[in-house]
Order: structure tokens, then sequence, then C-alpha cells
């Protein structure tokens, strides 16, 4: 990354490049491929890094994300044959963007979901004949405690979703489980209380929660499509890029081992990424509770005891 001083008359003088703006995109382009799998707040648009890793990088460059967020930079730095690393503190970050990168055969994905949904299919069937606790003859299907998911699911739901859960982390295929699960993440809060206008936890007490089993059926079959395409852009390519679920200051890269760095920061106080994921973290048993969660993260609202040395006297400010 370099950084040049100019003058304030200097910086007036310049023009503004509006081809960076991207305007006339529309949301099938920046969501093609496996960049659809997940939503996630406040991401750049592939077509940004794209552009970035062209115009300033060779095939075979290292390119580098420090707070890869959903994946975005490690995707478009495969796509165009260069090697990756990118870490993030966010444990759902790392399983969205473990997803993004690994194109899965086509064929033998499709057979693993098929055998999958049959066997969610016949649990939630036989759990609604019984209306007792959750039995399966093969399966061991356990649900959470955690108050949190009483709080924002109802109980049928619940337990539609404890099935799912159950069957895909029997999977042992961890590449088809971590498709799987970032599938099973991504509806998480359609099928919650948890209102879909708002990025903030918030309950909308009329919302209409859709069957859980249906709506997993239907983000599978999406993702399916698009790790299709994916599958046939990727080819033969050797996929060089490693995903981290690390602090960003303690990266596994040496100094000057790469040619360009893309990340977009954590937004200070504008995002809660802690609050946003919470459902994907307790359901999948990265937190017990969400105070302990947040405390790992850049621009959480609550106060730190610990002291930021910032080499900045703007940033003091």
């Amino acid at each position: 990354m370099v950084c040049t001083h100019k003058s304030e008359t200097d910086m007036q003088s310049q023009e503004a490049d509006h081809s960076w703006s991207f305007k006339e995109l529309r949301r099938s382009q920046t969501s093609y491929l496996t960049h659809d799998y997940h939503r996630y707040p406040a991401k750049f648009i592939p077509q940004l890094a794209e552009r970035l890793i062209k115009d300033n990088s060779q095939p075979a460059d290292l390119i580098c994300d420090p707070f890869m967020g959903s994946g975005t930079t490690m995707v478009e730095a495969i796509l165009n044959s260069r090697r990756a690393y990118g870490t993030d503190i966010n444990p759902v970050s790392f399983l969205i963007s473990k997803a993004k990168i690994t194109p899965i055969r086509p064929s033998y994905l499709e057979s693993q979901i098929s055998s999958l949904l049959a066997g969610i299919k016949a649990d939630t069937e036989t759990k609604r004949r019984q209306m007792l606790l959750l039995k399966s003859p093969d399966l061991e299907i356990r649900t959470s405690d955690n108050k949190r998911i009483d709080y924002w699911f109802p109980e049928k739901q619940k337990k539609d979703l404890a099935i799912i859960l159950s069957r895909v982390n029997s999977i042992y295929d961890q590449q088809v489980r971590i498709f799987l699960l970032c599938a099973f993440s991504n509806i998480l809060k359609s099928c919650s209380r948890w209102s879909m206008k708002s990025v903030k936890p918030i309950i909308d007490k009329h919302k209409a929660i859709p069957d859980a089993y249906m709506t997993f059926v239907l983000q599978t079959k999406r993702m399916v499509i698009k790790n299709e395409e994916f599958w046939k852009r990727i080819g033969i390519m050797k996929v060089d890029c490693i995903i981290d679920n690390k602090d960003a200051r303690k990266m596994k890269v040496e100094n000057d081992s790469a040619t360009l760095v893309i990340t977009s920061p954590p937004y200070v106080t504008s995002y809660e990424y802690a609050d946003l994921h919470q459902l994907t973290a307790v359901w999948l048993g990265y937190i017990d509770k969400v105070s302990d969660f947040r405390k790992k993260f850049i621009g959480r609202m609550q106060k730190s005891d610990i002291p930021l040395k910032l080499h900045s006297k703007l940033g003091t400010k």
C-alpha cells in the first residue's frame, strides 16, 4: 500500500473517476458465484476487489485481507489466479469464507444433499407424528438449552432447526459439512423472530416465520447452483488460499510477502458484528453469552478497560 501526500490545491484539481462507483451494476451482477451464499453487513462488491487485484498485482502474487469478513477478496483472488491469505476474528466470518472459497464437485454435492434432505424430512415428519422428544433411529438429535435460542425462535422452528443441524453435523465430509453449515447459518434470521428489516437485534411481533425445512431446502438449492458455476469457473485451477480465524495482529504472513492488501476494516460503532451474528454463534456453539462474544471485536459500543494506543493524532481526536 502506497501513501502519497498532496496539497489541498492538488486534491481539488483531481476529478472523480466515477467508474469506481460501479453504479450501473445490478444486484444479480454483484452476487454472482459464491458471493451470494450468505448475507453479511457492509460488504464491498466483488467488482471492486477484482479491479484492485487486476490493476495492482500479477498472477501468483499474494493478496492479503486482514479483516476478510465474508471472504469477497479471497474469492476474487482465486478467480484471478492469485494466492490469497485472509483472517477474521469472527468465527462466523471464517465459516462463510471457507464455504465460499471451496468448490465442490457438483454431482457429488448434489448426491450428499439429496441424502441429507431425505433424512431431515423423515425426522421432522416422525417428530410431528409423535409430538414427543426428538428421536431418530440412526441419529441423536440435540436441542440447545441456550436461552437466546428460546428468545429468538418459536418452538416449532427450534425443533426443526435442531434436526437440520444434527443431520448436517453428522456428515463426514468436512467440505460438504461446512457448505451446509453456511446454508444453515443463512436461514436463521428468516426462521427467527428477528425483524428482517433490521440489522439490529429487534423482534418483529407480527412476522410470519417460515417453515425451517423448506427454507433450508431453498437455500441449499440456490447454493448448489452457485457452487456449480464456481466449479466451472475454477476448473482444474489450483486454489491457493489460506484463511484463519485469528486477530489481524497475529496473521501468519511474513513481512513483505504480500503484493497487495485489500480490506474493509470494521465500522466503529456502526455494526455490532457480535450481535448481528449471535444466532449462528449460539446455534453452532461458538459462544454461551453474547456479551463475552462482543468483547473480541473492534468497534464495539461497550467500553473496554484495555488502553488503545493509536499512532495517529487524527485517530485520537
